[in-house]
């Protein structure tokens, strides 16, 4: 598959697994304005309004081992299901060019094919092996280097 459609082919596949998993939410300081998605009980507990999707603020126990875990990362959220992927939030203290070239470097070195994009946020490493994808994006925050990993399959 050429680089072009690979793109094109990965960055709609995490676009549709963000959207499943609802990784469009704000940054974690930021969540306080934002109404939960939970719904209220009569006796007024909250319920996930999605059941198959597992929140987390470790990593999900079937995170892939061929995955790189930046050794300094604090995990914010994690979201998984078991049919269509999972999106890990972590933050790292160290500079965005490091920690991306950290993670492009990482998924080469486990048998990934990587193409690195530079985004109007920060940058990307969009990846794929055999017919699994991965997606890093990593942008700078008041915490550090936020990394939104999302996984999935074509």
């Amino acid at each position: 598959m050429s680089v072009s459609i690979r793109f094109v082919v990965i960055a709609f596949g995490a676009a549709a697994l963000a959207f499943a998993l609802g990784c469009g939410q704000p940054p974690e300081d930021e969540k306080a304005a934002t109404p939960s998605k939970a719904s209220p009980t009569p006796s007024g507990a909250a319920v996930n309004v999605n059941p198959r999707v597992v929140r987390s603020t470790e990593l999900p126990a079937n995170f892939p081992k061929d995955i790189p875990q930046h050794p300094e990362a604090t995990v914010v959220e994690s979201r998984a299901t078991s049919d269509l992927g999972m999106s890990v939030i972590v933050v790292v203290k160290d500079d965005p060019d490091e920690v991306i070239s950290y993670y492009a470097d990482g998924l080469a070195a486990k048998g990934w094919s990587t193409d690195i994009r530079n985004m109007p946020d920060g940058s990307a490493v969009f990846a794929d092996k055999e017919k699994r994808t991965a997606a890093v994006m990593v942008t700078e925050t008041r915490r550090g280097s936020e990394v939104r990993i999302l996984l999935g399959n074509q």
